[in-house]
């Protein structure tokens, strides 16, 4: 999947009317997980071990401001243990509570 949201797509209007598009993605991984669990960014060939404290963090935006096909990834199957991750992404205006 990717994180960003398809200008024009089914889900555009409900999720960045408010907000607008999701700009940058930050995830940590908050634990060691006994096998599988990595994630897997398909377009640029690189997959990351869940490590304790290791950022991964990605632009959802090309420098000219469309969507990044670079960023199509996945978490992948956890075959033993539990994966714990924080996610936060940013957005292009304040949420506005």
């Amino acid at each position: 999947h990717t994180d960003y949201f398809t200008p024009g797509g089914a889900d555009w209007a409900q999720y960045c009317s408010v907000a607008g598009q999701r700009t940058w993605t930050f995830m940590i991984y908050l634990n060691e997980v006994d096998a599988g669990g990595a994630t897997r960014f398909k377009v640029i060939g690189k997959t990351f071990q869940p490590e304790p404290g290791k950022l991964l963090c990605w632009n959802n935006r090309k420098p000219d401001g469309t969507v990044n096909p670079a960023t199509l990834h996945h978490g992948m199957k956890v075959r033993k243990g539990t994966k714990y991750v924080i996610t936060k992404w940013y957005r292009e205006q304040p949420w506005g509570w």
